[in-house]
């Protein structure tokens, strides 16, 4: 059963066949991610987390890139690449991660975080994540970035590319390479 499908299901469900009601339609998505989709979905939110905080321009943006750079990545390979597959290999919290953002690593979905300062920022990471996997988010660079980083990584930005705006956004976007651009 698609993704989409079982989220939207068991959210209208719990929505409506539970006497525990939650308080908004996020905490309906959140807790409706099926278990099967939950470490995905986990390492996505751990991702956009790490990269933007609780922006969540940023995580749609984030989220749009990974998901473009897994699709370039599979047809290049002929092998199936998934987007959190390439969260993991793309996002430094995986890589190499900040000593004092370690903990971000072990966040299980749905869970409130021990550190109180990152709990709005998780749920919002949680549910940017559920809306792009239910394909209802819309990308705020228009399908053209490829590449994100701090306002430290636009020194020196990735080769031959050009700055994408994507709003008021906390990192910096880039296209990938371009033929013909020198930097």
């Amino acid at each position: 059963m698609p993704l989409r499908f079982c989220v939207l299901a068991f959210a209208v469900c719990l929505a409506f066949g539970s006497t525990a009601r939650a308080d908004t339609l996020a905490d309906f998505l959140i807790a409706g991610m099926p278990p099967a989709h939950r470490p995905e979905a986990t390492a996505l939110a751990i991702c956009v987390l790490a990269e933007a905080g609780g922006n969540r321009l940023d995580h749609h943006a984030i989220l749009h890139v990974l998901k473009r750079r897994a699709m370039q990545l599979s047809s290049r390979s002929g092998q199936h690449v998934s987007t959190s597959e390439m969260a993991r290999r793309y996002c430094r919290i995986f890589r190499d991660p900040p000593k004092h953002r370690n903990f971000l690593r072990a966040l299980a979905w749905a869970q409130t975080p021990e550190r109180q300062a990152y709990a709005h920022a998780w749920r919002q990471a949680q549910l940017s994540v559920v809306l792009f996997l239910l394909d209802v988010d819309v990308d705020p660079c228009d399908g053209n970035a490829m590449h994100w980083g701090s306002h430290a990584d636009a020194k020196k930005p990735p080769k031959r590319s050009v700055p994408v705006f994507c709003g008021p956004t906390r990192n910096l976007f880039w296209t990938g390479p371009q033929r013909g651009v020198s930097i």
